[in-house]
């Protein structure tokens, strides 16, 4: 299992000693954001009592719980993975060959209705991501709703993705996002006219040739070294602290 963590820290000096820095300006419960991110290659474990104790760590380490703010919360992420991968150059003879676990959508679904308990209103926000153009293969991301139940019990949101995204992904962007791409499409002699007229193309050919070439290089890269890489798969749940550590009792 593993785990990131996400929270509202107060800041431990009083808004008194920003003041100097701040001249004109006047302050009340200054509080900073703090972002923490990749921390399962830290916390991570293969049971939450291990993944828990790597956390209780690094948490006591670095948090005073003393100036937490009250509405924070936890990213908990588990993932399931094949045993067997390999480099892509690596000879695997008589090995088990390299895998790839997707989420069934119907599996998914059958998560969304429990999140519904039954409501005839719909309690929660679902989105789906449709895999590799496969029908019963998806990613989700469920958020309840303000008035939810699943909110008030502390549960922010839910996603399930396969791992194999990582692939593809830099950064959350994807290739081929860019809608202008589609021009490249167009008649050459159509594009010219487009630009004569009134309301002409605001994109630039060349450029969107260089960012289409770029994109596919990347995938063909991306896929190039994946080739005898499994992948797994990924659930992610977000809480409030307080069902953080009603789970871990």
């Amino acid at each position: 299992m593993e785990n990131t963590t996400r929270l509202l820290v107060g800041l431990k000096a009083g808004p008194e000693r920003w003041m100097p820095y701040l001249p004109g300006l006047q302050h009340k419960d200054v509080t900073i954001l703090l972002h923490a991110k990749n921390l399962k290659t830290l916390t991570k474990g293969s049971t939450w009592g291990g993944m828990m104790t790597r956390m209780r760590k690094y948490w006591g380490e670095a948090v005073d719980e003393a100036y937490l703010s009250a509405d924070f919360y936890f990213d908990i992420g588990k993932e399931t993975c094949p045993r067997q991968t390999y480099l892509a150059t690596e000879d695997v003879g008589n090995s088990l060959p390299a895998e790839i676990l997707l989420w069934k959508k119907c599996c998914l679904d059958s998560y969304y209705n429990w999140c519904r308990d039954g409501e005839k209103r719909d309690p929660c926000q679902q989105t789906l991501y449709p895999t590799a153009m496969l029908g019963d293969t998806v990613s989700m991301g469920v958020e309840p709703c303000a008035n939810s139940q699943l909110r008030a019990g502390g549960l922010l949101y839910s996603q399930f993705y396969g791992s194999v995204k990582e692939v593809f992904a830099a950064g959350n962007q994807y290739p081929f996002t860019n809608t202008a791409i589609e021009t490249l499409a167009l008649d050459p002699q159509l594009r010219k006219t487009w630009q004569h007229v009134g309301a002409g193309l605001s994109h630039d050919p060349v450029a969107l040739i260089k960012a289409y070439l770029y994109a596919k290089a990347r995938c063909h890269y991306g896929i190039q070294g994946s080739a005898q890489k499994s992948f797994g798969l990924r659930e992610e749940h977000r809480v409030s602290a307080a069902l953080f550590y009603a789970i871990d009792r």
